[in-house]
């Protein structure tokens, strides 16, 4: 028996912009043995819990990641990938983030 992934999520999450304060993805873990579990964000990099931006919190059985502050910036693939000595599986979720764009004015040096 290899890693198993399940998810609550649906396969494409939306977020909206500037009301939704927090997104969490829950992914539940059936494995043999213990699992390392690696996040990574929408430009590919490995996520790491930091207090401010992302939240990771992992268990035996399951591992959660919030990104809180949501915005239009944190719009994308999200994937986990989960290893041990039987093999490696992975899990991915599109986040598609709805809402206006702030609009900034320009000064214009005279």
């Amino acid at each position: 028996m290899g890693i198993s992934l399940e998810s609550d999520s649906s396969d494409t999450i939306v977020i909206q912009v500037w009301k939704t304060k927090e997104m969490k993805i829950v992914v539940n873990v059936l494995a043999p043995e213990n699992v390392t579990f690696n996040w990574f964000g929408p430009q590919g990099k490995q996520l790491y819990p930091d207090g401010r931006k992302y939240g990771i919190e992992s268990k035996y059985n399951q591992t959660i990641l919030k990104v809180f502050d949501v915005t239009l910036h944190d719009e994308g693939v999200y994937r986990l990938d989960a290893n041990n000595s039987v093999g490696k599986e992975s899990l991915s979720r599109q986040v598609n983030v709805q809402g206006e764009k702030k609009h900034t004015s320009c000064l214009k040096l005279c």
